[in-house]
């Protein structure tokens, strides 16, 4: 088994490579100022992300093989030194729009993709038989450019929401709780359909009772989401309420 996660936003020391403070032309030349700002790394990966999630990441690298998917440094490993610093791949929260890869006036997504690929191919990655999940949100996901194979779990593809309780996880930490358990307990699945039958019983067993009532939203924060890049489940999954037919329908509208 090996685990893919997001990078985490705080970290320790201060900031000294802020995407904003790039002021280039083009995106080639912005990630070669980029590079020139976070290289050479200072100290291991593990000693400078921080927080609640990034202390049960660290929990789950000391089980399994445990990938950190950045959007300042490409997949980087626990080991590999990097400096404080500020970009992201998510577009979730506006107030991280200045943090962001400038599009340059160009689609975000297909920008993200570029600007990632200029860190290295990594395809190879998923040339394996070796069970891969991704804790990732579905705005790194994009750029990692993953086939589908039993193999390779896409956490964002379950309902996590429901087990938090169980898990005794808050929502954001869900995806990594849930990861740790497997790993603790299945280090040896082998792919998507031992996971479904999995998170079935797990589900029946915990899920009902531990279901919390979602929040009403309107028309316009769930086309906003969708134009983001989220998921029904992705959103469900963060506690708010839509049918499948509201969100399909606002979907084809966008």
């Amino acid at each position: 088994m090996k685990v893919f996660v997001s990078c985490v936003s705080q970290k320790h020391g201060h900031i000294k490579s802020n995407i904003s403070q790039v002021k280039e032309n083009t995106l080639e030349n912005t990630f070669t100022q980029w590079i020139n700002l976070t290289q050479p790394g200072q100290k291991p990966s593990r000693d400078v992300y921080k927080g609640t999630q990034w202390e049960l990441i660290k929990e789950l690298d000391s089980l399994v093989s445990t990938k950190v998917v950045s959007g300042g440094y490409g997949i980087i490993d626990l080991t590999t030194p990097i400096v404080p610093y500020s970009i992201t791949l998510s577009s979730a929260y506006v107030e991280n729009k200045h943090l962001m890869v400038p599009s340059f006036g160009g689609n975000q997504k297909e920008v993200n993709k570029e600007w990632f690929s200029m860190f290295g191919d990594y395809s190879k990655l998923w040339e394996t038989d070796e069970t891969l999940i991704f804790t990732v949100n579905p705005d790194y996901l994009n750029v990692l450019g993953l086939p589908e194979k039993d193999n390779i779990i896409l956490l964002t593809d379950y309902k996590l929401g429901i087990l938090a309780k169980w898990l005794k996880s808050g929502v954001n930490n869900v995806a990594v709780n849930f990861t740790l358990y497997l790993a603790k307990h299945y280090p040896n699945l082998s792919g998507k359909k031992e996971l479904d039958q999995i998170y079935e019983e797990l589900v029946k067993k915990y899920g009902k009772t531990l279901y919390q009532k979602r929040q009403k939203v309107d028309d316009e924060f769930i086309s906003n989401f969708i134009e983001e890049g989220g998921s029904l489940n992705l959103l469900r999954n963060k506690g708010y309420k839509c049918s499948t037919q509201r969100f399909n329908k606002l979907k084809t509208s966008i």
